[in-house]
C-alpha cells in the first residue's frame, strides 16, 4: 500500500469560492496529492468522516470536508471537487428474484455553512413508506435536486438497509470520479452505515 502525507490545515476560506467571513476550519489538505495517492487519501477520509443518523421521521447523511486540487493547482473543497454524490443502500434479509432491494440516493454536493462537512441529504422514511413498494423513481419537495430510486422491491418495504456503494462524480473530469464498493466500505469502516426503518 502506498504511503502518503497530508497536512492538517486551518482554512479561512480565502482564495476559495465564496469569500464571506467564516471561522477558521481544521481539515485535511490533499491538494499536493494526485493519482493513486490522492484516491487512497480521499477514500480513507471519506469513510472516516461519513455520518448517517436518524432525526425524527427521517435519516440524514453527510460527508466531512477536505481540500483537493484544481487542475491549476489551487485548492478546492470536497464539494467543489465532487459535484454529485450517489449512495446505494441494499436491504438485508430480503430478495426479489434473487436480487436484493436497492435504494439509490443521488444529490448535488454543497458545503454546509460551517464548511466542516457537506450539507446533509435527507431520506424521509415516513413519506417513502406511503409509496407503493415497487421499482420507482421519486423526489422530495423539501430536498430539491435529490432523487430516490428504488429497485427489486416486491410489495413490502424492507426495514433494514446497509450502505453498499458510494459514487462521487468529479465536477468536470470523469477520470477523477471515485467509486467505493461494499468491500472497500467494509474494509474502511468498523461498522458499515445502516438504517432501520422500523
Amino acid at each position: 500500500m502506498a504511503a502518503f502525507f497530508a497536512a492538517v490545515v486551518f482554512v479561512k476560506n480565502q482564495a476559495l469560492r465564496n469569500p464571506a467571513a467564516i471561522p477558521k476550519v481544521e481539515m485535511f489538505d490533499f491538494s499536493t496529492l494526485d493519482g493513486g495517492e490522492l484516491k487512497e487519501a480521499m477514500t480513507k477520509q471519506i469513510l472516516r468522516d461519513f455520518e448517517i443518523k436518524k432525526k425524527d421521521s427521517l435519516f440524514e447523511f453527510h460527508f466531512g470536508n477536505f481540500l483537493a486540487s484544481r487542475d491549476n493547482g489551487d485548492p478546492q473543497y470536497f464539494c467543489d471537487y465532487f459535484g454529485k454524490i450517489t449512495l446505494v443502500f441494499e436491504a438485508e434479509g430480503m430478495a426479489s428474484s434473487g436480487d436484493r432491494p436497492q435504494l439509490v440516493v443521488s444529490a448535488g454536493c454543497t458545503s454546509a455553512l460551517d464548511f466542516k462537512k457537506s450539507d446533509p441529504v435527507k431520506i424521509p422514511v415516513d413519506l417513502i413508506k406511503k409509496l407503493k413498494a415497487t421499482s420507482v423513481d421519486w423526489t422530495y419537495d423539501q430536498q430539491p435536486g435529490v432523487s430516490y430510486s428504488f429497485r427489486n422491491l416486491d410489495g413490502i418495504w424492507p426495514n433494514y438497509w446497509v450502505l453498499s456503494e458510494v459514487k462521487l462524480k468529479h465536477s468536470s473530469d470523469a477520470s477523477k470520479d471515485l467509486s467505493l464498493d461494499r468491500y472497500t466500505i467494509y474494509k474502511g469502516m468498523p461498522t458499515p452505515p445502516t438504517m432501520s426503518w422500523e
